[in-house]
């Protein structure tokens, strides 16, 4: 299953992936017209999203049609709400915020309950989680890339390990199997680096016609 977030209607629409048919669309009760980011879980029974009002909707994608999950819900968090990430087991859910200096916030997806946080001391505009317990992030206004890891209680540990990356990354990646990321900057640029160390591996430019 795949789940995507509309920004002007509130709503998060499940679709199957192979078929493309939609199964539903679940509006958020949330106020203004902001939705953020949107993923399902590795067993594809929970969709999450962000709403930039510090809180996580979780969406039962086992119900027909799809509806909004039973429990809390939605999740208080420590930060408005931007970027998601799950770990491989589907155990944690990791969220972080744009560019606002807000700690990133671990929640415990079976309790549906924030169970721990994590300041970097900066923004973390995105966050990826490897399978090796490796946590990516990066902050704009620091053109960097970080890593933690995230042990089998939900809490984040700074590894100390840092890259600088070129014209204010916007997102990063994991890569599957955890030995490598991307970070993806402004003006096109693609840096990849390996994992653990950060040690970068090459610096590429997207060109657009």
């Amino acid at each position: 299953l795949g789940a995507v977030a509309d920004y002007y209607t509130r709503s998060v629409t499940v679709f199957n992936t192979s078929t493309g048919l939609v199964l539903g669309t679940v509006f958020l009760n949330t106020s203004g017209g902001v939705v953020g980011d949107c993923l399902v879980n590795p067993a594809g029974t929970r969709a999450f999203a962000t709403d930039f009002n510090s809180r996580v909707w979780v969406i039962d994608l086992t119900a027909s049609p799809p509806a909004l999950a039973s429990g809390p819900n939605p999740i208080p968090i420590s930060n408005y709400g931007e970027d998601l990430a799950v770990t491989g087991d589907g155990r944690f859910l990791l969220v972080s915020d744009g560019s606002a200096y807000q700690p990133i916030s671990v929640i415990d997806v079976a309790s549906q309950t924030e169970v721990s946080t994590f300041h970097l001391g900066h923004d973390c505009n995105s966050i990826d989680v490897g399978s090796d317990g490796s946590v990516l992030v990066s902050s704009y206004s620091w053109s960097r890339v970080r890593r933690l890891t995230i042990d089998s209680a939900g809490v984040l540990t700074d590894t100390g390990e840092s890259l600088n990356v070129p014209y204010y990354p916007i997102n990063v990646y994991c890569a599957p199997g955890g030995q490598a990321g991307i970070a993806i900057g402004g003006y096109g640029t693609i840096t990849s680096f390996s994992i653990p160390g950060l040690v970068p591996l090459d610096t590429g430019y997207l060109w657009y016609s």
